[in-house]
C-alpha cells in the first residue's frame, strides 16, 4: 500500500503580476482587481479604435484577456502587437505565458527564447521559461533559468521558491529547504513556502520541524486545507493518529472532495485498526474518482489485514482489471497483503 500523500503547492499566479509589471505603473492600481478586467478591455478597445497602430494597447488588452482566461483573444492581441512591433519583448513573454497555460509548452519556450534574445537581461522571461521547463520535467534546464533570474533579480522570492520546488522534485531536500528559507526571508508571508518546506522536512524525517512549518502556514491561512493534510501526515509519522485524523477532518471540512485527505485519513484509521472507517474513506475515494486504481489495491490490503481473504483477493483482482500500475514484485512484497499470499489464487 502506498504511503501518506504529501501535497506540494505550485505557484500559479504569475500571469497576473507579470501583466502588471508590463502594463506599467500608470495602470498598476487596478491590475489586481479581476472585476476591472472587462472595463480594461473596453478601455483599450477604445484606444485601438482611435489608434489602430498602438502596439501597447494590444499588448495590454491581451493581458486583460489572459487574466480572464480568454486565451484565444489574448493570443490574437499579442500577435497584433508583434506584427506592429516585431521587437516587442514583453509581447513574446506574455504570449509565452498563455501558451504555457494552454500546455503548449514547446511553443511557449519558443516565445520566451525570443523575448530573451531581444532582451538578454529579461529576468521575468527566464523565470517563466524556468516554470515551463519545470512543467516539462526538464529540471536541469529549469534550475539554470531560475539561477539566471535570481542573478538578474536577487530579491525575487518566487524564483527561489520555484527553484526550491525543482530541487524538491529531484529529492534534494536540503537544497530545497535552503531556497525556501531564502524565499521566506524575502517574503515572510509566503504560506506556500512554509508548506513546501514542511514537506521537505517531512521527507528528511524531521517531523517536529515540519509541524512547526505547517503550524505557520495554518496561522497565516486558517483555511489552508493542504497544510492541514500535510500536518496530519507528520502526526502519523509520530504515531499521533488522533491528531492526524483531526487534521484530515479539518482538511475535508474545507474541501469536501479532497481525495488525498480521504486517503490519508483512511490510512490513519487503518493504523488505529479502525478498519470500517478506513473502508468508508476508501469507498468515498472510489465514489469521487472511480478510475483511481491505487485505492482498489489499498482496499485489498485493508481486507487482507482483517484476514478476509475472499474480499481481499476480489479487490486485488479489481485493481489489476482497473490497470493498477504496481509491478508483480511490488504486490508480492507488500506486507499488508501477507495474509493472502499463501492462497493459490494470489499466484494466478
Amino acid at each position: 500500500m502506498k504511503n501518506e500523500i504529501n501535497e506540494k503547492t505550485h505557484r500559479t499566479q504569475w500571469l497576473t503580476w507579470i501583466a502588471c509589471i508590463i502594463i506599467g505603473a500608470w495602470f498598476l492600481t487596478g491590475c489586481d482587481t479581476k472585476g476591472k478586467d472587462e472595463k480594461t478591455i473596453a478601455h483599450y478597445t477604445k484606444i485601438i479604435e482611435l489608434n489602430p497602430d498602438d502596439a501597447d494597447a494590444y499588448n495590454n488588452r491581451g493581458n486583460a484577456y489572459a487574466d480572464l482566461q480568454q486565451y484565444e483573444n489574448a493570443i490574437a492581441d499579442y500577435n497584433k502587437t508583434i506584427e506592429l512591433n516585431p521587437d516587442y519583448a514583453d509581447a513574446y513573454n506574455n504570449r509565452g505565458i498563455v501558451y504555457a497555460d494552454l500546455q503548449q509548452y514547446e511553443t511557449a519556450i519558443s516565445d520566451f527564447n525570443k523575448a530573451i534574445k531581444l532582451n538578454p537581461d529579461y529576468a521575468v522571461a527566464y523565470y517563466n521559461r524556468g516554470d515551463t521547463y519545470t512543467d516539462l520535467q526538464q529540471y536541469e534546464d529549469a534550475i539554470s533559468d531560475y539561477n539566471k533570474a535570481i542573478a538578474l533579480n536577487p530579491d525575487d522570492a518566487d524564483a527561489y521558491y520555484n527553484r526550491g520546488n525543482v530541487y524538491y522534485e529531484l529529492q534534494q531536500y536540503e537544497t530545497a529547504i535552503s531556497d525556501y528559507n531564502k524565499s521566506i526571508e524575502l517574503n515572510s508571508d509566503d504560506t506556500e513556502a512554509y508548506n513546501n518546506r514542511g514537506n521537505a522536512y517531512n521527507n528528511l524525517q524531521q517531523y517536529e520541524t515540519a509541524i512547526q512549518d505547517f503550524n505557520k502556514a495554518i496561522e497565516q491561512n486558517p483555511d489552508d486545507a493542504v497544510a492541514y493534510n500535510n500536518r496530519g501526515n507528520a502526526y502519523v509519522k509520530l504515531q499521533q493518529n488522533e491528531r492526524a485524523i483531526a487534521d484530515y477532518n479539518k482538511s475535508i471540512e474545507l474541501i469536501p472532495d479532497y481525495i488525498n485527505a480521504y486517503y490519508n485519513r483512511g490510512l490513519a484509521y487503518m493504523y488505529s485498526q479502525q478498519y470500517e472507517k478506513t473502508i468508508q474513506d476508501f469507498n468515498k475515494i472510489i465514489e469521487l474518482n472511480p478510475d483511481d486504481t491505487g485505492v482498489y489495491n489499498s482496499m485489498a490490503c485493508v481486507y487482507s489485514l482483517q484476514n478476509e481473504k475472499d474480499k481481499a483477493l476480489a479487490w486485488l483482482e479489481k485493481s489489476l482489471q482497473k490497470g493498477f500500475d504496481g509491478t508483480r514484485e511490488y504486490i508480492e512484497n507488500d506486507e499488508d497483503l501477507e495474509n493472502i499470499k499463501t492462497d493459490p489464487r494470489f499466484k494466478q
